[in-house]
């Protein structure tokens, strides 16, 4: 009894307001029975977000600068003559097209979801996905899933333990996730408050429970067949194609040249695995290449891998490289992981 007790519990203190997808507000839910911790209760989020390849979206600013990249061009207004608002329009649909493809990642604190209910024959813990996944105070992300369709697999006291550490503060949703796009308008997402708000529909690829340390408490059976939370035993590093730092392509010289970079991290990367083995993630770098093929710069862009040494190292062992083409710059994407992931 005392598990059921919980559950009918949490689905009464998630004090989030339901998700909706009209530009118009919904009123907000009656006070609920119990209260979850204040915010200044809360634990912080896990930096590692576990998964290879993935973006990473961080809070209100996080979604709303996401958005912003998706944003049709169609309906912006770019600055300058109508041949500089010509080469931003096409810079910005290349930025846009780019994240269209991605594959994002993002914490939900506890204040930001809630668990619908528990099948006591199935062992599943439901995750309520009528709901929206409430980033921060300004940020959500909806799903047109029906309640049911994912849950976590737990038996009943496991279960029990993870509503206590949600009604705690003490439990975090991992959502992988891409954009998509409503068939009543072509944006990926809404802003209502007058921009103050912003939401995101979503395809979501999978979930998992997380503690504040970023161990893993469940996986959702929504999840992909490699799960990418093992220990890396073959680790690999992958160089895309680099951007120019408009969006558009470098010269094949300067391209190839990039790929040199790989071995050179390698180092960084197996010493990073001795202290959290299952790393996997996704840099991004923005380099300055001299004349003679020399780094002149290099500094981070964009990183989901939620590891500051691996970053930091990379960046550096960078900027002490010395390719066979330049000069140029370039914004290089590295792909750290194992050769055993798919």
């Amino acid at each position: 009894m005392r598990c059921l007790r919980c559950l009918v519990l949490a689905g009464l203190t998630t004090g989030l307001a339901c998700a909706s997808t009209q530009p118009a507000e919904t009123p907000p839910l009656p006070q609920p029975v119990a209260a979850l911790p204040s915010p200044s209760q809360l634990s912080a989020a896990p930096r590692d977000t576990g998964t290879a390849g993935a973006f990473a979206v961080e809070g209100d600013e996080g979604l709303a600068r996401l958005c912003e990249t998706l944003r049709e061009e169609n309906s912006m207004a770019f600055a300058g003559n109508v041949v500089a608002q010509a080469q931003e329009r096409e810079a910005h649909a290349r930025r846009r097209q780019d994240a269209e493809r991605r594959l994002y990642v993002a914490m939900v604190p506890a204040l930001g979801f809630a668990l619908a209910n528990y099948e006591l024959g199935e062992r599943r813990l439901v995750l309520d996905t009528g709901r929206g996944f409430r980033l921060g105070e300004n940020a959500e992300l909806l799903t047109n899933l029906e309640t049911g369709a994912i849950g976590f697999r737990l038996a009943p006291e496991a279960a029990d333990h993870v509503l206590g550490e949600r009604a705690a503060g003490r439990l975090f949703l991992r959502v992988l996730f891409r954009p998509t796009y409503s068939k009543m308008r072509q944006q990926a997402c809404l802003w209502i408050s007058g921009g103050g708000v912003v939401k995101m529909e979503i395809d979501l690829e999978a979930v998992a429970l997380l503690a504040p340390d970023g161990s893993r408490l469940a996986q959702g059976d929504n999840s992909p067949g490699t799960d990418l939370d093992t220990p890396v035993t073959k680790p690999q590093i992958v160089i895309k194609r680099p951007r120019s730092p408009t969006g558009g392509d470098v010269p094949d010289a300067l391209a190839k040249a990039s790929a040199e970079l790989g071995p050179l991290l390698l180092p960084c990367y197996q010493k990073a695995l001795e202290m959290r083995p299952s790393l996997r993630g996704t840099l991004v770098l923005g380099i300055k290449v001299a004349p003679d093929g020399s780094v002149e710069e290099s500094r981070m862009e964009l990183s989901s891998l939620g590891d500051e040494f691996l970053a930091a190292c990379a960046a550096a062992k960078v900027g002490r490289a010395k390719l066979t083409a330049g000069p140029g710059r370039m914004s290089v994407t590295v792909v750290f992981g194992s050769k055993d992931d798919r």
